[in-house]
């Protein structure tokens, strides 16, 4: 006999709310769950198992060896097999008679080849070591209009975590070619790349020093400040949560979280005075949270932004410059000393 009347059907509706909720809180818990992590060990859950690279291109100029790959790493997951794979580009000497220290650089989305040709454009820099240069491990669109965007949140938001491991990725390739001095690897990040290689330096304890060039910490405050410059958001009362969202759905990244795992190998951090995109308080947020030993370089200029080759050439003089007191590099791997020489601004 079956049980009827208002109690019965109170009971049904509360198993109905019940199934509602677990159906909803289970990928909620899931999609936030990250934030609350320990982020050192949420990387280290993503890390790949096993690498490979497909060279795509080789060529020659100016006596370096100039080459276009692809880098893959996989592991298995409980959804199978995960691939990380990105595009990447080499540069090292023809010749070289003694070991080099290795460069990983990541800069903006799309900018690896454009960073490659910045080094190889400077052929007295590119002979010092082998430089990796790096493009991000999204393949999607990268401009939307209204809400076209909320289909590819799920990809935006997995790629933006592999960019850590990406650079990592890069990282196991180094340490994979003869002629590299794996205990000199080097991780450069310029603009939005800062993020990744601080937290990619943080995780990993192979990298012998983490260079950031205008970056920031409190992702928060950075993409309210940006959202509201861009206009891309309509309703200027929505950007507010939307960046709160926004950093608690990517909060692994937050670099004020993970910077003070460098330590005790240096960090160096560039940043500029008139920067409008990564303003001087998030600047020191970020350094403000490393450990020692640290060194932080102000210089007056705005965001570095493609063109911009007098900021480009005065930030390879002071990176030289700070390599060389960090012993990655000796005076003796400089033949022209003309090729450091540069107006160093104080700290």
């Amino acid at each position: 006999m079956t049980e009827s009347g208002p109690g019965s059907l109170r009971k049904r509706l509360l198993l109905i709310a019940l199934v509602i909720l677990l159906a909803m809180g289970i990928p909620l818990w899931m999609v936030l769950s990250p934030a609350w992590q320990d982020p050192v060990k949420f990387f280290e859950n993503r890390r790949s198992q096993s690498f490979q690279y497909r060279l795509h291109s080789s060529w020659n100029e100016n006596g370096l060896v100039i080459q276009s790959l692809r880098i893959s790493g996989m592991r298995q997951s409980f959804g199978g097999e995960y691939n990380v794979e990105f595009d990447a580009y080499c540069c090292a000497p023809e010749h070289s008679e003694r070991l080099l220290p290795g460069f990983v650089l990541l800069g903006g989305v799309h900018t690896g080849r454009e960073a490659v040709q910045v080094i190889t454009s400077r052929p007295d820099i590119a002979r010092l070591g082998m430089f990796v240069t790096l493009d991000y491990p999204y393949s999607g669109p990268l401009y939307f209009e209204g809400l076209e965007i909320l289909p590819h949140l799920s990809e935006i938001r997995r790629s933006l975590f592999d960019g850590v491991e990406a650079i990592r990725l890069a990282i196991d390739y180094l340490e994979d070619q003869k002629g590299v001095d794996a205990s000199r690897i080097v991780l450069v990040g310029v603009s939005l790349g800062a993020f990744f290689t601080v937290d990619a330096g943080a995780v990993d304890a192979r990298p012998a020093a983490v260079m950031s060039f205008m970056g920031g910490g409190d992702i928060k405050s950075i993409l309210e400040l940006n959202l509201r410059r861009g206009e891309l958001v309509p309703y200027s009362f929505l950007i507010k949560p939307i960046s709160s969202l926004a950093a608690l759905l990517i909060r692994p990244l937050e670099t004020t979280r993970l910077v003070g795992e460098i330590s005790p190998r240096p960090y160096i951090q560039i940043s500029a005075r008139d920067d409008t995109f990564i303003p001087e308080e998030n600047a020191l947020a970020l350094y403000r949270t490393a450990g020692e030993p640290r060194r932080l370089i102000w210089i007056s200029t705005p965001h570095l932004m493609p063109g911009m080759e007098e900021i480009m050439e005065q930030m390879i003089a002071i990176a030289g410059e700070e390599l060389i007191q960090w012993g990655i590099f000796q005076e003796t791997d400089f033949p022209n000393p003309k090729m450091i020489e540069g107006e160093l601004p104080s700290p």
